[in-house]
């Protein structure tokens, strides 16, 4: 669908802001693999999201759960070995060091 797009804005004129807008993020190269980034997050969130939609108590799990969603949001962009295992070191962690980030981190 985005070659199909591209072929369609190329053969198209149209002055319009958002024709522009569209032709622009066309012609950037890390649209697609932003427009990408967001499913993959959001599949991430679905199980946690889903399985507190409910009426039950749950909030004795929320705390190990939400320790796994954000170490499983981490591991996309800093390497496994890097990531703190205590909740504490979560969140204090300083993560710029660049010899944290994996590979696929830099766009």
């Amino acid at each position: 669908m985005w070659d199909n797009l591209d072929v369609y804005l190329s053969a198209t004129e149209n002055d319009s802001t958002h024709f522009q807008t569209l032709n622009e993020a066309v012609k950037d190269p890390l649209t697609f693999p932003r427009l990408h980034f967001f499913p993959s997050v959001a599949s991430a969130f679905t199980p946690f999201l889903t399985r507190y939609q409910t009426d039950r108590p749950l909030i004795m799990f929320l705390y190990a759960d939400l320790k796994a969603l954000f170490k499983d949001i981490l591991k996309r962009f800093v390497k496994s070995d890097d990531i703190p295992t205590s909740a504490t070191g979560l969140t204090s962690y300083y993560f710029i060091t660049c010899s944290s980030w994996t590979r696929w981190s830099y766009f």
